[in-house]
């Protein structure tokens, strides 16, 4: 912001030297006030001068300059335009993902389901704890030889008679009579017989769980 009057002091001068010199080196706007000039009172935006030296070269210079921002313009909104499309790609690539990561997730679901079904299978065990003729009378047991008959086990496959167990958690089968034994094969050191002063079996002890259900998953107690 500079004063319109000058230093040499002489009326004709419009601007001053001083202020002429620096408007004309200037590459920056310069604001000039003429003296006593009352801001508050006389001040609007129609009665400012602006003062330039533009020549066809400037103009040449400003147009080549819009026509580059224009161009950049330009490039600016294809870049824009190509990345809304892409963002829209991605979406759908997006969602496809995510339905596939559901229909994989559901699989994984369903193998997880028969896997424990089958671990549920596998590990499934029955048994029976009966007297002695209710058990032959349904087939369950059979006596076979002429003296000292033995027990074995019948050939029917039905074990609706039978309670079915987990062998992960079954680890004694209660008894509670005299002269019980079991039938079924298993290893004599898998399980004991728990027997009271009475001389009754009040229960079986499954020791060895592994062992005692790999060679039948079907366990028979009979008794008289």
């Amino acid at each position: 912001v500079m004063s319109t009057r000058g230093i040499s002091k002489k009326a004709e001068e419009l601007i001053g030297s001083v202020t002429a010199e620096v408007l004309d080196s200037c590459r920056v706007p310069v604001f000039t006030v003429p003296e006593k000039y009352d801001m508050n009172r006389d001040f609007t935006l129609h009665r400012i001068l602006m003062f330039c030296g533009l020549d066809s070269y400037d103009i040449d210079g400003l147009e080549k300059m819009i026509a580059d921002m224009n161009a950049q313009l330009g490039e600016k909104s294809a870049e824009v335009d190509r990345l809304r499309e892409r963002l829209a790609q991605m979406g759908v690539e997006v969602e496809s993902l995510s339905q596939e990561v559901a229909v994989r997730s559901a699989e994984v679901e369903n193998l997880s389901g028969e896997k424990i079904e089958l671990q549920n299978q596998l590990n499934t065990v029955y048994y029976i704890v009966g007297p002695e003729k209710e058990l032959r009378d349904a087939q369950i047991i059979n006596k076979q030889g002429f003296i000292g008959r033995t027990l074995t086990v019948g050939r029917t496959g039905n074990l609706d008679s039978f309670t079915a167990a987990d062998s992960r958690l079954l680890s004694e089968i209660p008894v509670g009579q005299k002269r019980a034994s079991v039938v079924t094969s298993h290893p004599e050191d898998s399980y004991q017989l728990v027997t009271a002063g009475d001389k009754v079996v009040e229960k079986l002890v499954i020791t060895d769980p592994v062992r005692f259900w790999e060679t039948s998953k079907v366990l028979i107690i009979s008794y008289k």
